[in-house]
């Protein structure tokens, strides 16, 4: 059986745990897939946290997961359009 103060101390490490992985995927949000993962599992984890028990680090969690999974986003996107843009560049015009 658990009581009232376990309880409590799980969803706060699952709250701690969800923040981790939204400040790496803030961090790592210039990387095709590993901001976005890190941020996405955050936000699902800080929304598996408000539903236990309604806080405001909670609420910005999810806030800065959903940030960082937009930035991640975008970024990923105008990474793979240089990449295009590298590979069809042509360094020799005369021939």
């Amino acid at each position: 059986m658990i009581n009232k103060t376990t309880d409590t101390r799980q969803v706060k490490i699952l709250t701690y745990i969800a923040l981790a992985f939204v400040i790496v995927g803030v961090l790592f949000c210039w990387f095709p897939i590993l901001g976005i993962a890190h941020a996405i599992a955050g936000t699902i984890l800080a929304t598996l946290a408000y539903r236990l028990s309604a806080q405001r680090i909670h609420v910005y969690t999810i806030l800065v997961g959903i940030i960082a999974s937009i930035a991640s986003a975008i970024l990923t996107i105008i990474e793979l359009n240089d990449i295009e843009l590298v590979n069809s560049y042509n360094a020799t015009p005369w021939l």
